[in-house]
């Protein structure tokens, strides 16, 4: 073997070996950061919002929400496409929901059903997140002098 050859091949191996073991855990932190960006987004579903508005967030949602069913999950995220595929391989029934729930909302413009899918996701992790919820800024995203004007 060359040189290039047994380097390709270590860093297969690696790639398997990372995939076999799976994503790192999500920490509390970052399951309370996700309920408030989902919490955020079903908020701008809220009915009275015009259409130009739903869809966007609706699309945002299904991606966000999605991926967060999946690392709740200790699976690895998925995008696009593999979204539905992904979450059809932890549970056929929540993939089905999401289906009927987003094309509802898609097709239709009712927003109930996405709703009821941000709480059944979101529930087992204590549920929508808005009231109390803050962020500290890594330090060096502070400035160190007066605002910027």
């Amino acid at each position: 073997m060359t040189r290039s050859t047994t380097t390709l091949a270590a860093a297969r191996e690696l790639a398997h070996e990372t995939l076999r073991l799976g994503p790192p855990e999500l920490d509390q932190a970052a399951i309370r950061a996700r309920r408030y960006a989902l919490t955020d987004l079903a908020t701008a579903l809220d009915g009275t919002r015009e259409t130009h508005i739903r869809m966007p967030a609706g699309a945002a949602l299904y991606s966000a929400l999605a991926d967060f069913a999946l690392r709740a999950a200790n699976r690895w995220s998925a995008s696009g496409k593999t979204l539905p595929r992904a979450l059809r391989a932890i549970d056929a029934d929540l993939a089905l929901r999401f289906e009927a729930a987003f094309t509802s909302l898609f097709a239709t413009g009712n927003v109930a059903p996405v709703q009821g899918l941000v709480d059944v996701v979101l529930a087992p992790y204590g549920g929508r997140l808005r009231e109390g919820f803050h962020q500290r800024a890594p330090a060096e995203w502070r400035m160190t002098s007066g605002p910027v004007r």
